[in-house]
């Protein structure tokens, strides 16, 4: 202060000035610097994407070309239905379609970049593919045509809607520079009407052969005291316990103990009440007796395995198809027993005096393969299965696949679920998920059980699923059951199957109209359908398992059945799941895997908002062959299950 007023008053004053022009300068830079903020928010919102997601398309074409070399080496074509092109109409995206979070990959119908014919609902890409890759695949096709029926069942969903006729890849055509069709890839299959459960499906899809089941040097059965076993076996309850426990801090046996108490104690979800399946207590009781007092011995695990069930037909897809998120599911599922230790455990159900028990626990683990090449490498490793007899070296190659999931760990569990009727009446559902510990949650897809016929599920019916499907086929994915609609807590936490007769119905809505084919009775289907109970019950024709846990049977609804409409008795529908998965797993093997070059999607953005046109080059000059993304060309057409089950 003192200094400043030795400063003469000139001096003072061309100091204040200084600073008044400094403060000056500084608000005009930070006006100056407002656009370049503002811009760089409507670059993000440009980057969130173009919308105009490919619907699954009507037919998929490849033609060779030469045209654009550093872009590709093949035209690929979809073509939408009337009712998508108007729907893209409607919402302004009739130029183009796009696959990928934020429509990297882009189908044009504007005439340019080596689209044909400007608005004829033909969208077309330059992608590139190998085509030796391409040759043998058209090669494989013909060849299983020869000993394969040409004739298939058409699957929409999980239900036969009629049957197609296989064909191979016209490689003479394509080779000639015609613009050619590409089919699904050739699969053989067996009719649903033949008994016996086909060699591919009891090899590759539901595998529970004594040789693999009762494998001595990787199961153990405790209901079978005349085949030591191995307790430390790769595929016993053990195991998976055991690495699932690795990181928790928590030992195996208290690892597992804890999940057991979760069924075992009266919880509240989602404020829905969950008494605890108390019988479980007893067993934990029993078991720690016989393992000497103190923690669990986990060698003499009261469960007993009864498959291994890959769900590759439950990937993950991205989003317009084309690419995956993951590569489904692989599942190990468990019987209970009660071995000759239990004493105070007092199973209930239809066995409750034998060994083999009424519940079954489902270990899902998910399958983090995301490339198209990978994907598809994945089913040809569990198809090759086929070629190899149970036991030996099959179960040496069975095991090569399940266990790099099994000691990921924790994080490669998706799910544990299970279904009972030993512990409690009546039959149950329940679903853990892990995250230092198990903890049981509600159960995917399925409303809690009060709202069966009351007017919520016939709002969330009405209001959600039925506007999201529409013939002929009736097969779009609809909603998830949310854990709230309309301010109530809706998905439940213990479904339950009172009796076999069980279904999902809304009251007040007529589902008779044009015999029961239309939208209201087959969104009253896809919704009960979706739901576990509704799935383990009249809905299927099935009553409590899929895979019974007490005789190793298979239900209808996999090995082939037809179910009247339990809510109008028609239509009819019938189900072959097996067979749906086998077609499924059969043609990912033999999927086409093709690469596509990635747009600018800020530059498409901009000449769309600007010209309304499309640029007539999109991409951001060369792009490095590693930044290609990976298509399924095959993919885009697969009608793929968004159920859980």
């Amino acid at each position: 202060m003192s200094h400043w007023r030795r400063l003469s008053r000139k001096r003072r004053t061309l100091v204040l000035v200084i600073v008044v022009l400094a403060l000056a300068a500084t608000a005009l830079a930070s006006t100056r610097l407002a656009p370049s903020r503002n811009a760089a928010a409507g670059r993000a919102e440009k980057q969130a994407g173009l919308g105009g997601t490919l619907p699954p398309p009507a037919d998929v074409f490849l033609q060779q070309t030469g045209s654009f070399p550093e872009l590709g080496n093949v035209l690929l074509t979809v073509r939408l239905t009337p009712e998508q092109v108007a729907a893209k109409q409607r919402d302004g995206t009739v130029l183009y379609t796009t696959l990928g979070s934020l429509g990297e990959i882009l189908f044009r119908d504007d005439g340019e970049l080596g689209d044909a014919v400007a608005g004829d609902a033909l969208y077309t890409a330059v992608a590139r593919v190998d085509i030796a890759e391409l040759e043998k695949r058209a090669s494989q096709d013909a060849a299983t045509l020869k000993t394969a029926s040409a004739t298939i069942p058409l699957f929409r969903g999980r239900r036969i809607a009629g049957s197609q006729t296989q064909t191979a890849f016209d490689i003479a055509a394509f080779r000639a520079g015609q613009t050619v069709r590409l089919p699904q890839p050739v699969v053989a299959t067996d009719s649903k009407s033949q008994v016996a459960i086909p060699v591919f499906q009891a090899r590759v899809l539901m595998i529970r052969d004594p040789q693999v089941i009762n494998d001595p040097l990787r199961t153990v059965n405790p209901c079978n005291p005349a085949i030591p076993g191995n307790p430390n076996g790769v595929w016993t309850f053990k195991h998976l316990m055991t690495e699932m426990a690795r990181g928790s801090g928590q030992s195996a046996s208290t690892f597992t103990v804890n999940w057991l108490y979760e069924l075992a104690t009266d919880k509240t979800i989602n404020l829905v009440s969950v008494p605890g399946r108390n019988e479980m207590n007893d067993l934990l009781y029993d078991w720690r007796l016989a393992s000497g007092g103190g923690d669990l011995n986990l060698d003499l695990a009261p469960f007993r395995l009864l498959a291994i069930v890959p769900r590759l037909d439950l990937r993950r897809v991205g989003l317009g198809g084309g690419d995956f998120l993951d590569a489904g599911e692989v599942r190990f599922i468990f019987g209970l027993v009660r071995p000759p230790w239990a004493s105070t455990f007092q199973p209930q159900g239809n066995n409750a005096g034998g060994c083999y028990q009424s519940l079954s626990v489902s270990f899902e683990y998910k399958v983090a393969k995301t490339k198209c090449l990978g994907v598809t490498g994945w089913a040809r490793q569990w198809s090759a299965l086929a070629g190899l007899v149970p036991g030996g070296t099959y179960n040496s190659a069975l095991e090569q696949l399940t266990e790099p999931l099994v000691t990921a760990g924790a994080g490669a569990i998706a799910r544990v679920r299970t279904n009972d009727r030993a512990l409690a009446s009546p039959w149950q559902l329940r679903e853990f998920r892990l995250s230092s510990d198990f903890d049981q949650t509600t159960v995917a897809e399925t409303p809690a059980g009060a709202f069966n016929v009351q007017p919520l599920f016939q709002s969330w019916l009405v209001d959600q699923v039925i506007p999201a499907i529409s013939g002929p086929g009736w097969n779009q994915p609809i909603p998830s059951v949310p854990a709230t609609y309309q301010g109530t807590p809706f998905r439940g936490a213990r479904p339950e199957m009172p009796n076999a007769g069980f279904y999902w119905i809304a009251p007040n809505l007529d589902y008779s109209a044009n015999g029961g084919d239309n939208a209201r009775n087959w969104g009253r289907h896809r919704a009960s359908l979706a739901s576990c109970n509704g799935c383990h019950a009249r809905e299927t024709g099935t009553s409590f398992a899929h895979l019974n846990p007490l005789t190793s049977e298979l239900s209808g609804f996999l090995t082939g059945i037809t179910v009247s409409d339990p809510a109008n008795f028609t239509p009819q529908r019938s189900f072959s799941d097996l067979e749906r998965r086998s077609q499924d797993i059969q043609a990912l093997a033999n999927t086409l895997c093709l690469q596509a070059p990635p747009i600018d999607v800020v530059q498409v953005h901009d000449s769309l908002a600007t010209t309304g046109k499309l640029p007539k080059y999109p991409f951001p000059g060369v792009i490095p062959a590693d930044q290609f993304l990976s298509l399924a060309a095959d993919d885009l057409k697969a009608d793929h299950i968004t159920e859980v089950h």
